[in-house]
């Protein structure tokens, strides 16, 4: 029996997922800031509020309406859709507050949104491991994650995870890589005195290993193949 796929949304990343990510799968988005993890996750969200999906998006130290500007930068437009905003950083009033140095918070405010939702396909985006990281103890922080994973997967829930993994410990983020179902490593390299970035499918479920980078740019149309 074929499985069940939840789309990106970057056309060359599903194609070689061979139609998106598994179905109830937690991915974990692993590079620096700024090349592109966000940018994944607005692909990811906006695919699912144009498939009419429960999309929730768990953000900190920023404001809705300065995402909402971004989403909107790259031709994606989110606004007056059917998009839950979880705040771990009690900045937006407009979202669901939480405070991400205190994990429970978090959790209580993710299951809830889950719970009314019962029976729906929901997507998560969660854009905060390496902020919980900094404010909790690791050990702790394991314990959440595997925790909430057990309780995405019991819910027809599909989950994107970013972290930035050279800010951490590398066996911390090895930790977090084993609890999920899939990894995808973004970085920039250098290449005759210019950057390039490429990324890896380093594991996904049911899909055989990766061996090889893929270039990619980000673009005003968001994240596409550099041929």
């Amino acid at each position: 029996m074929k499985e069940s796929k939840r789309r990106i949304g970057v056309e060359f990343l599903d194609d070689l997922l061979q139609g998106g990510l598994p179905k109830k799968s937690v991915i974990l988005i692993e590079g620096t800031s700024g090349i592109g993890q966000s940018v994944l996750l607005y692909h990811f969200l906006n695919d699912g509020v144009s498939n009419k999906e429960k999309c929730i998006y768990v953000f900190s130290g920023r404001l809705i309406e300065e995402i909402l500007d971004e989403f909107d930068s790259y031709k994606m437009d989110v606004r007056d859709k059917d998009l839950i905003w979880i705040d771990a950083s009690n900045t937006d009033q407009k979202a669901i507050q939480c405070d991400l140095s205190e994990l429970y918070t978090l959790s209580s405010a993710i299951k809830n949104v889950i719970e009314q939702n019962e029976k729906k396909e929901i997507r998560l985006a969660m854009d905060i491991i390496s902020p919980i990281l900094m404010a909790n103890n690791p050990s702790e922080v394991y314990k959440f994650l595997s925790s909430l994973i057990t309780e995405l997967k019991k819910n027809d829930v599909t989950a994107l995870f970013v972290i930035e993994d050279a800010m951490h410990d590398p066996q911390i983020v090895a930790s977090i890589e084993q609890l999920c179902d899939g990894v995808i490593e973004m970085k920039a390299i250098e290449k005759d005195l210019e950057i390039e970035t490429v990324l890896k499918i380093k594991k996904m479920r049911n899909v055989p290993p990766f061996q090889r980078y893929y270039k990619y740019e980000v673009t005003s149309d968001g994240i596409m193949e550099k041929k």
